[in-house]
């Protein structure tokens, strides 16, 4: 692989790397808008915050089993996916439920996000593996 496809591949990375935790804590400043609008109470508005953490804890053996039987790269991007596709349903739910549901199915980012420094390491030749990590 070229020395620029390794910048290309570590600028995607890093993108990804900053815009999931972005992502992850997107509820807590937007949290009173959202009880006003789906008439939330402070419990159930708390668990759209929470989610995350419970589906980490269901997902986190499977999730480290499927990231090493498909590698680092694929798993990167499915991690991607899940955000960018949890995020636009989380935009377009009418409900409560539907909120909920994209806010656990963007949760499967945490698989992926572990495997950025290992993600950039496999695509970079051994040569310019270090200027891309340091």
């Amino acid at each position: 692989m070229s020395k620029r496809y390794t910048w290309i591949m570590l600028i995607a990375l890093f993108v990804a790397a900053v815009a999931a935790p972005v992502n992850m804590y997107k509820v807590p400043p937007v949290m009173p808008v959202l009880m006003d609008v789906f008439g939330l109470d402070l419990t159930s508005a708390n668990l759209l915050m929470s989610v995350f953490a419970v589906a980490g804890l269901a997902l986190a053996i499977p999730a480290g089993l499927i990231v090493q039987r498909i590698g680092p790269k694929r798993s990167g991007l499915i991690a991607i996916a899940s955000v960018i596709v949890g995020s636009a349903l989380g935009a377009l739910s009418s409900g409560t439920a539907m909120l909920l549901a994209s806010r656990a199915g963007s949760d499967l980012i945490e698989a992926g996000s572990a495997q950025v420094q290992r993600t950039v390491s496999v695509v970079s030749p051994p040569s310019p593996t270090s200027a891309p990590m340091t």
